[in-house]
């Protein structure tokens, strides 16, 4: 038996409607429990109109096997599948997120009011979800504290995994995204140093043999921290952001050419290793080459990209005599006084065409 629960007025003559389907024994006999099924919250989650449509066939094949009371509502968000849309068209609102509703909000509230007083006094309820074009997500049940003293010896009776927190539920969602975010990221090796100098992840690049640990070990001595030597495990975390890490085998070893394997860590206390960390520069080291022209004024910024993030890159000589420690702190602070907006190569050139302009002004007098 089909039945109206919300009935709006929207412009162009036409309505709003949210229905549901109730199936129930035949009249004279007991009704039994009452459970209620909701899909269709929101408007990109097609499976769960399938679910209605084959659990209401089967019901009607088989009334014998039914004992209760099924409450079906095939699209508590009629709007937002209509147009294959996530949330309500008209007021782009996530419907999951507004429910019991009010009578005192918008339409989308007020709707929402009514498929709660419907559902009320229902033995059960249960509100189906689903994957879509953009979102892959894992079979699960999500139940609450009041429903788990039921639900729970369920699961167990049929062996499904079942995952519990204290952690208040808005908290549980960041942490369980950054998580699942950083376990699923695309990840990569690649051959360098990383570092955190002057609380700027320093990636250092280049061939064997050219110094990219000697100059590491100096910048430990310096006070700053090492993350990983040799092999770093690069994770992209978003589509702008890398961090890298060192395996677990080699975590805080470092290999010196002529001492061999050394213990950072044992060496030079807690404080001086990192676990993970950002990559923001990338620092390329290569022997002086007499016939290739290297950047001395910094007005131009170059860039690498790993695994298609566009990270800033300089590239720096390497011969007898050139302190590279002091070099790259150096790099890492003038790093981080690009990101707040100074550059003293640009400085330079604005005080440079001052100086021009003025003398032609003098010239003209």
């Amino acid at each position: 038996m089909e039945q109206t629960i919300v009935s709006l007025q929207l412009p162009v003559q036409e309505a709003l409607e949210i229905r549901k389907n109730r199936i129930a024994p035949p009249a004279g006999q007991d009704r039994g429990k009452r459970i209620c099924i909701v899909t269709g919250v929101h408007g990109d989650e097609l499976e769960g109109q399938y679910v209605i449509w084959e659990l209401t066939r089967r019901l009607n094949a088989h009334p014998e096997c039914l004992h209760g009371t099924v409450d079906l509502y095939p699209a508590v968000n009629p709007l937002g599948i209509n147009s294959i849309t996530r949330g309500v068209p008209l007021f782009d609102l996530d419907m999951n997120r507004i429910f019991p509703g009010t009578d005192q909000g918008h339409m989308a509230e007020y709707a929402a009011m009514k498929v709660m007083e419907d559902i009320q006094g229902a033995d059960a309820a249960l509100d189906i979800h689903a994957s879509n074009i953009f979102l892959r997500e894992l079979p699960q049940v999500r139940v609450n504290e009041a429903s788990a003293g039921e639900l729970v010896p369920l699961a167990k009776e049929h062996d499904v995994p079942v995952f519990q927190t204290d952690v208040v539920t808005t908290r549980f969602f960041m942490n369980a995204i950054i998580y699942m975010r950083q376990c699923l990221a695309p990840r990569e090796t690649l051959h360098g140093v990383l570092l955190e100098v002057y609380g700027v992840g320093v990636l250092i690049t280049g061939r064997s043999g050219v110094g990219k640990s000697e100059a590491a070990l100096e910048l430990v001595k310096r006070g700053h921290q090492l993350v990983a030597d040799d092999v770093v495990d690069v994770c992209k975390v978003s589509d702008d952001r890398l961090t890298g890490e060192s395996p677990e085998m080699v975590r805080h070893l470092m290999e010196i050419r002529g001492i061999g394997i050394i213990d950072i860590k044992a060496m030079y206390g807690i404080g001086s290793v990192l676990m993970r960390k950002s990559i923001d520069l990338v620092v390329h080291l290569e022997k002086w080459d007499e016939t290739k022209e290297y950047d001395r004024y910094g007005l131009t910024d170059e860039y690498t990209s790993i695994m298609d993030v566009k990270v800033p890159r300089i590239v720096l000589p390497v011969r007898p005599g050139r302190n590279l420690a002091i070099i790259i702190e150096v790099a890492a602070r003038n790093f981080s006084l690009k990101k707040l907006g100074y550059s003293a190569a640009q400085e330079l050139d604005r005080r440079t065409n001052e100086m021009m302009q003025q003398r032609m002004q003098d010239m003209k007098l």
